[in-house]
Parts: structure tokens; C-alpha cells; sequence
């Protein structure tokens, strides 16, 4: 696994809208990039300042991802936002040039399928956290801070979080989350200590891959096979029967080879009507210790995880851990 440069003071972050842009929420991003600009250097692509579903056409939008990629005075990229199309960007992705300029890409949500697509067919490990609109709050809570030092090479454990903000609360004039609710994870099992390499993203998003063109798992499987997998999922707005339905197509299409555990986020927008989110996991996936209610994805606070990295998922009384290590 290739693990890129991290990054310092000099450093320069890439903000590329590989999805939507942030003219809708330019407020917002302008403060985040003022955060971000405490501890790095920041440009964006052209697209960055555009509004709309997607910021610009699927070609245009990977061309100036690539141009970033190619540009030795990029450090690192960060998605300017999630979005719903990204998908039709990866086709003109240049999987080459990345090989030969590793870069950390950073996002959430929508780019899933971009971090996995360079994780498994690249052997680069992406980090799975923020977006460059993610950081506006007028005093960076811990998570977020936790993800400024990641990119430093700071990596410490990240232990469950104590509370989390339910969707569609409302946040004070600072930006602060408002954490409203007491956070408990799930498992199938009393007590989990496995490791293994972690790899996954939004569901919502990796849905669309699996099976396609753009799915290299059996490579990234083969390769490290002998490590064992840790997936972690974040869910967004999938319903319980359409989750049911993606895993057991994942499964069978040879995505969990060798699989070890699971851990879902929270979902943050639920519908449930037929079916629990426990259920449609346990229908699919049978008697392999999963952890749901964690804190990975949409519900905030939540964890930086870096795609291809080896890691041990700790469990017990509600609460866990994640360890990364970059081996």
C-alpha cells in the first residue's frame, strides 16, 4: 500500500469540486477554507465557486482533477462537497498519472467512489473524512481537529464519541455541532478485537460501482488477502430493504472475501418501513460480527478513516475504537 506524503505548514491543499460546487453554501465554505487556511495553503479548481447538481460536465470535472494531480505544486486534494453525480467523472479519470504523482484525496459522501476507485486500482491509500465546506465552525470540534492532525501524520486511536447531532438540528451562530443525542454502537457480538485492512465509503455511492468498470475489489482482495478486511459503510439516506439488497449484491458479487467484521454509521436520513437496519444487515450478512450507530459519515462527530490502512476495531458496552496503522 502506498501511503503519500503528509502534510506541513508549506503544504498546499487542492480543493476540487469532483462533484458538486459550493456557490449554494458559499458562506459556509468561505469560513471552512478560512480554517483550513490556519494550517495549510489552499487553491481551488475552476469548478469550486459553481452551483447546480454537479459543478461542471463529468469530463471537465476529472480534467481539473487531474491537472491538480499533475501539478507538483499540489500537495494533497480535498473534494469542495458531496454531491449525487460523480460517477460520470470517472471514466476520464487518468488512473496512470496517479500512480505516478500519489497524492492524499480526501472527501466524503459522493466521492467514495473516487477514493475507492484510486485505493483499489491504485494501491494509494485515501482518507475517507471531510469536505473542504466541512471545517466552519468558529472553534474546530475534536473530530475535526483530529482530521487536521491526520494530515499532518498525526494518528492516534479514535475512541466512540459521547454524543451526536441528529439530522436536521440546528447549529448556533458558531457552527458548533449540536449534540443532542447520547452515542451507543451496536454489535451482533459482547466483546470485538480484529484486525484487518480497512476499506469502504458511502454505500449510497459504492452502490452504483459494484459489478461495473470501475469496481477493482477482486484486485485489492487478492493482494491483501492474507490481512483480512475490515469494511466500514456509511449511509446517508439508503432504506433498510435497499441496503438489504446492496450488501447481499456486494456479497455476491465477492466483495466480503475473507471479510472479518463490519461497522455502518448512523443513518442519517432513515427509512425503515419494512425492515430494521439490524435486520437487513443480519439477513445479509449472516453470523460476521458487524458494529452499527458508529461514528463514521453523515451523523457528526465523525472519525477519519483511511481507506487501505491496517486496522483494529476494539468493542464492548456500546463503545469502541478505531487504530490505524500504515503498514
Amino acid at each position: 500500500m502506498i501511503y503519500p506524503k503528509f502534510l506541513n505548514s508549506d503544504s498546499c491543499i487542492g480543493v476540487s469540486a469532483v462533484s458538486m460546487g459550493v456557490l449554494d453554501k458559499k458562506d459556509s465554505y468561505i469560513k471552512s477554507r478560512s480554517n483550513i487556511e490556519k494550517y495549510f495553503k489552499v487553491v481551488e479548481d475552476n469548478n469550486v465557486m459553481k452551483s447546480g447538481v454537479a459543478s461542471n460536465s463529468g469530463y471537465n470535472r476529472a480534467m481539473e482533477f487531474n491537472r491538480l494531480i499533475s501539478d507538483n505544486n499540489i500537495d494533497m486534494i480535498l473534494s469542495a462537497s458531496g454531491g449525487e453525480v460523480l460517477i460520470d467523472m470517472l471514466p476520464y479519470i487518468d488512473t496512470t498519472n496517479i500512480i505516478n504523482n500519489p497524492k492524499w484525496v480526501e472527501g466524503y459522501s459522493d466521492p467514495s467512489s473516487l477514493l475507492y476507485l484510486i485505493t483499489c486500482k491504485c494501491d494509494i491509500a485515501t482518507i475517507y473524512g471531510s469536505n473542504a465546506g466541512s471545517f466552519d465552525m468558529d472553534v474546530l470540534y475534536s473530530s475535526l481537529k483530529y482530521n487536521i492532525d491526520l494530515l499532518k501524520g498525526i494518528i492516534k486511536i479514535q475512541n466512540s464519541y459521547s454524543k451526536y447531532e441528529s439530522f436536521g438540528s440546528d447549529r448556533d451562530i458558531s457552527g458548533s455541532y449540536n449534540l443532542n443525542h447520547n452515542v451507543k454502537w451496536i454489535s451482533n457480538k459482547n466483546n470485538i478485537n480484529i484486525s484487518g485492512r480497512l476499506i469502504g465509503g458511502c454505500i449510497d455511492a459504492l452502490n452504483d460501482i459494484v459489478g461495473s468498470y470501475f469496481d477493482y475489489t477482486d484486485e485489492f482482495i487478492k493482494k491483501y488477502y492474507d490481512d483480512g478486511f475490515i469494511w466500514y459503510f456509511d449511509i446517508y439516506s439508503m432504506s433498510s430493504i435497499q441496503l438489504y439488497r446492496t450488501l447481499f449484491h456486494m456479497k455476491y458479487t465477492g466483495w466480503f472475501k475473507n471479510c472479518k467484521c463490519f461497522i455502518f454509521g448512523r443513518v442519517l436520513i432513515e427509512n425503515n418501513e419494512f425492515i430494521s437496519y439490524k435486520d437487513a444487515i443480519e439477513m445479509a450478512l449472516g453470523d460476521i460480527p458487524y458494529i452499527m450507530d458508529a461514528d463514521i459519515g453523515h451523523t457528526k462527530p465523525s472519525m477519519t478513516l483511511i481507506n487501505g490502512s491496517y486496522a483494529t476495531i476494539k468493542y464492548k458496552d456500546n463503545k469502541g475504537s478505531i487504530e490505524m496503522k500504515l503498514k
